[in-house]
C-alpha cells in the first residue's frame, strides 16, 4: 500500500473518531439534566415528566372544547367561544391560548401526582399550589417546561427537584393556522360563510371541519385532526361564530 493511501485511511479514520466524539458530546449535552439527577430520585423526576405529559393531553383536550380557554372569556355561548362576534374577530393569540393551557396544567398537576403516595420510602413536599408552567406551541408538539420545587427526604438524605419538561405531539399549530385563516375570510365578508374556503383549508392541512347551528344567529365550527391522536382519540377544536 502506497504511503499516499495509509495518509487518507489515517485522515479518515481520524474523521470518523471526531465524529463520534461529537454525537456523544451532544448527546450528553441533551441529556446532562438527567444525569445530574441522582439515581435514587430519578423514578420521582420521571414519575412528575410523566404527569406532565398526561396533564398535557388532558389539557389540550380541555381547552380544545372550549376554544382554546381554561378561563372562560366573556363572549361566549354555553361553553363555546365566540371567535367572531358583532362584525368583530375576538380570535385570541396563539400566546394567550399557550397561557391558558398553562393556566390548567398549573391547577391539575398535582392532582396527577397524588400527593406522591405510590412512593413510600420517601418524604415529599410540594406546594400544590406552586406550580409554574410555560407552554409552548410548535409546529407538530407542543412544549411544556415546569417549575415546581419538589423537596423530598430519605433516611438522612434531602433532595430537591425543581425544572421538568415534558412533550405532547400535537397538530394545535395547523389547527390554529387554519382558524386564522377562516377569520380573515370572514372579516371579508361578515354576512357569509366561504364554504370553498372550509373545504380548500380542510384538504390542504388533512382535517375535518364541522359546522352546526346553535340558535338562530350562531354558527359552531369543529375541527377534526384524525392524524394525531390524544389518548388515543380524534382532536377536536370547537369554537363560535355570530351573524
Amino acid at each position: 500500500m502506497k504511503r499516499g493511501q495509509i495518509a487518507l485511511f489515517v485522515i479518515i479514520a481520524i474523521l470518523i473518531v471526531v465524529a463520534v466524539g461529537f454525537l456523544v458530546y451532544t448527546q450528553r449535552e441533551a441529556i446532562g439534566f438527567k444525569q445530574g439527577i441522582n439515581a435514587e430520585i430519578r423514578p420521582i423526576n420521571s414519575f412528575i415528566e410523566d404527569c406532565i405529559k398526561s396533564t398535557g393531553e388532558d389539557a389540550l383536550i380541555f381547552v380544545g372544547k372550549q376554544g382554546g380557554y381554561f378561563d372562560l372569556p366573556k363572549n361566549l355561548i354555553d361553553s363555546y367561544a365566540y371567535y367572531f362576534y358583532d362584525n368583530k374577530s375576538y380570535l385570541p393569540s396563539k400566546e394567550i391560548i399557550e397561557n391558558q393551557i398553562s393556566l390548567y396544567m398549573n391547577e391539575m398537576l398535582p392532582f396527577c401526582t397524588k400527593n406522591f403516595v405510590d412512593f413510600k420510602d420517601f418524604q415529599i413536599e410540594a406546594d400544590p399550589e406552586a406550580v409554574n408552567t410555560k407552554t409552548t406551541i410548535l409546529k407538530d408538539k407542543i412544549t411544556f417546561d415546569v417549575s415546581w420545587l419538589v423537596s423530598i427526604k430519605k433516611l438522612e438524605s434531602t433532595y430537591t427537584l425543581n425544572q421538568f419538561s415534558a412533550d405532547v405531539k400535537s397538530r394545535m399549530n395547523a389547527v390554529y393556522s387554519v382558524i386564522q385563516n377562516m377569520t380573515e375570510e370572514q372579516l371579508k365578508d361578515p354576512s357569509s360563510i366561504c364554504i370553498s374556503c372550509l373545504t380548500e383549508l380542510a384538504i390542504e392541512n388533512d382535517f375535518y371541519i364541522n359546522m352546526e347551528d346553535y340558535g338562530n344567529d350562531t354558527t359552531v365550527f369543529t375541527i377534526t385532526d384524525n392524524k394525531i391522536l390524544i389518548n388515543d382519540q380524534n382532536y377536536n377544536f370547537v369554537f363560535a361564530n355570530r351573524y
